[in-house]
């Protein structure tokens, strides 16, 4: 039925993002409140690639799966400073979560 059907997908998804990189993260302004509708990019500058997420009412975003390499991370949001994070580090499996202020 359908719904054995879903449940086999969510499963399935879920196999698989335990045994894939990810990075995921909360955007959070200077008195801790949460950032929602920045656009958070990541770059992988050794192939010019980017990948954009843009942070949900809570703050978070979520990059995966994410093949492992060094990323350069960037955050934007009218009204705050762009912030960068060069050399952001995924190995085999990881799965990353940052907090950024």
């Amino acid at each position: 039925t359908y719904d054995t059907i879903r449940t086999f997908g969510l499963i399935t998804a879920s196999i698989l993002c335990a045994h894939a990189q990810s990075l995921v993260g909360t955007v959070v302004d200077q008195q801790g409140k949460t950032v929602s509708t920045a656009k958070v990019t990541l770059v992988d500058p050794a192939k010019g690639q980017r990948r954009n997420s843009l942070t949900d009412s809570a703050g978070a975003f979520s990059f995966l799966p994410l093949p492992a390499n060094t990323y350069d991370l960037l955050v934007e949001r009218d009204g705050f400073s762009t912030a960068s994070y060069p050399g952001v580090i995924i190995n085999g499996n990881d799965q990353r979560s940052l907090r950024i202020e």
